[in-house]
């Protein structure tokens, strides 16, 4: 504004790109910016809009195709809500001229549909510009992911393909390379990555080559120099081994539990022929998951423990080695790259949107293990076929297979090694692979823990329906307790049929039938107060009122019945808090004495101290209520 006194010229001078769907909002709070604070009308912001923001789609996975509830955005930015609901009217106004008032396809392209906001639509409806990110991905958006925008808008879609920072993964993590480029090729190449081209001449050369061995091996060993200090590495591994490695987010579709059957093919293969002339390999992994993706964790956990039950035998680990990375960053993505002889790529065909550790790797001399999948088929049209190593199915093969019918059990029938495999991680014959199933055992006996408390809910709803549904009660020194949960509960100053009021009064929302979830609190947190007797209730006010139930106050004293309901249960509350108490500790005990406390310690979602946290907040504590003072409860 200060150099153009307008933001008419702003898509001019600006452009803002979104990265997948997560600022998507960005869209909708320009508009605001324009409609409200600089006065436009709406086809003037919407010019400027629609010309500022580009779209770039990653992945097809539902993870960047974010959705949100309406509602959600109706009560937490009701103005960008309203604006997003006038894009999406004015869009599918438009869309319906387009299509001839074809309904079902306005319908699927419309941004809000089944009370949800499609952050993706939205993203296509307000962007000049929609890219994936290489050759394959491209075109699986505009076929599939976004095929009825690409039919009526295809001038928005195009491919620009990834790229990497190559001065960075070249120069600055391969000091040893580029000095050997420099020497046989010039410095161009540190301006201009075509000048890489050149070293092509020397492929021949042995002098070169062994000197490119040398360059490799010095890697290793500086990066098996830093693994033992900063990455526990408290094994042997040996540099002169095939550095065999897949780093990347851990995701199903990645295949880092592909290539952990591999490996356990190759130990059986060992295990059976242990002179076996078996050129000494090392797996290295390194990933990271979202916290709650549970099936990852479960993967690294199983990489883990073939890594430990391979070390159990000596013989095979001066062959067969596998290194789980902790803690995985770029300082030390910077040292493995250049000491990396196999690149695995192995995503299933069509899944992997380009991928960008395909190109450091392969940029500093490894070879591309993988899929026609992402920028692997980039690589391979720029390397050649002789350079990369290609397998598995092509995507359109893939689709073949989903649309026929995929049976894994006939793979399982028909192949002894994939059996093997498989049955090896199921068998308790090789220790360490089958305890990962302890934490299963724990969780099972944390389960039945569990299972009780459901009975113990049970009782309490029985209690409520039969003695107190309607029970209305307050004590002006009792706060309101802390297990009535916000979202069932609502304070208010007004009573709905004229009686009086305090503020502290309580409401049931939904007052006018049964909460079931309501009553499983109520009980137990006044039961605390009333079972330690009448110091704690002569200010208690309790009386039968079949038309709601709420908690408020009065001046009446407890009823006899009432009392003589609430001495009957509290013995029973007593006896199962005992129970829980002593099912809990066996609990604590089992995590305590594992035979494998370490895979239990890295198991996802549930650790020792998590584990125990859960039990106290959920078991030890509401259990044992009526058992302790109330001024340690409130």
């Amino acid at each position: 504004m200060s150099v153009y006194g307008t933001l008419e010229n702003l898509h001019e001078k600006v452009a803002i790109h979104i990265n997948d769907t997560h600022p998507t909002l960005a869209i909708p709070e320009l508009m605001r910016i324009l409609l409200d604070d600089c006065g436009y009308t709406w086809d003037k912001a919407w010019h400027i809009v629609k010309n500022t923001f580009a779209y770039t789609n990653h992945t097809v996975m539902a993870e960047a195709l974010e959705k949100w509830d309406v509602n959600l955005l109706k009560n937490i930015v009701p103005r960008i809500f309203s604006i997003i609901v006038e894009i999406n009217n004015r869009y599918c106004s438009k869309i319906s001229q387009l299509t001839e008032n074809n309904y079902d396809k306005t319908s699927r392209m419309s941004i809000i549909k089944n009370n949800t906001i499609h952050m993706a639509s939205l993203c296509v409806a307000a962007s000049h510009s929609v890219n994936g990110v290489s050759k394959l991905h491209s075109e699986i958006i505009k076929q599939d992911v976004f095929a009825d925008e690409y039919q009526y808008y295809p001038h928005k879609f195009k491919n620009v393909t990834n790229g990497i920072a190559y001065r960075r993964w070249l120069y600055q993590s391969n000091p040893g390379l580029t000095q050997l480029l420099r020497d046989k090729i010039g410095p161009g190449f540190l301006k201009n990555a075509d000048e890489l081209k050149k070293f092509s001449l020397f492929a021949e050369n042995n002098d070169v080559l062994d000197e490119l061995a040398k360059i490799k091996r010095s890697n290793k060993e500086t990066f098996l120099k830093y693994a033992k200090n900063y990455c526990n590495l408290d094994f042997n591994i040996d540099p002169d081994s095939i550095f065999d490695v897949q780093v990347k987010r851990l995701h199903e579709y990645k295949r880092q539990h592909l290539n952990a059957l591999n490996i356990i093919a190759d130990y059986n293969y060992l295990l059976a022929n242990p002179d076996a002339d078996f050129v000494p390999r090392t797996y290295i992994f390194a990933a990271k998951a979202a916290p709650g993706y549970y099936l990852a964790k479960q993967i690294i956990k199983m990489i883990w423990s073939i890594s430990q039950e391979i070390r159990k035998n000596p013989k095979i680990s001066q062959k067969l080695n596998v290194f789980f990375l902790e803690d995985y960053k770029v300082t030390l993505s910077e040292l493995l790259m250049p000491a990396s002889d196999i690149s695995e790529q192995i995503s299933l065909a069509g899944t992997e949107a380009s991928g960008t550790g395909n190109m450091k790797l392969m940029l500093n001399g490894a070879v591309t293990l993988g899929t026609l999948d992402g920028a692997n088929i980039e690589i391979k049209d720029a390397a050649g076929d002789e350079n990369i190593i290609i397998f598995g199915m092509t995507a359109e093969e893939v689709n073949a297979k989903k649309a026929s019918g995929y049976n894994p059990r006939s793979y399982y029938d028909s192949d002894e090694t994939i059996r093997q495999a498989v049955n090896h991680i199921n068998t308790d014959a090789h220790s360490t692979i089958s305890q990962t199933h302890s934490l299963t055992k724990i969780l099972t006996w944390f389960s039945l823990t569990l299972i009780h408390i459901v009975m113990l809910r049970n009782v309490l709803l029985n209690f409520t329906r039969t003695n107190i549904h309607g029970l209305r009660c307050h004590s002006t020194t009792l706060p309101v307790p802390v297990y009535l949960r916000p979202t069932e509960l609502s304070a208010t100053t007004q009573e709905t049929s004229g009686e009086s009021t305090d503020n502290n009064h309580i409401k049931i929302k939904n007052q006018g039938h049964y909460d079931p979830d309501f009553c499983f609190y109520l009980p137990i947190s006044f039961l605390a107060v009333c079972s330690r007797g009448p110091a704690f209730t002569t200010s208690i006010a309790a009386k039968k009122t079949a038309s709601h139930n709420c908690i408020r106050g009065t001046s009446a004293s407890i009823t006899i019945a009432e009392r003589m309901i609430m001495h009957r249960l509290v013995p029973i509350l007593r006896q199962l808090s005992v129970y829980f108490a002593i099912r809990c500790v066996s609990i604590i005990l089992i995590i305590k004495h594992a035979k494998y406390e370490n895979i239990v310690a890295n198991a996802a979602p549930c650790t020792p101290k998590i584990g125990i946290s859960i039990i106290l907040r959920t078991i030890l504590v509401p259990a044992a209520i009526p058992l302790v003072h109330r001024e340690f409860l409130f």
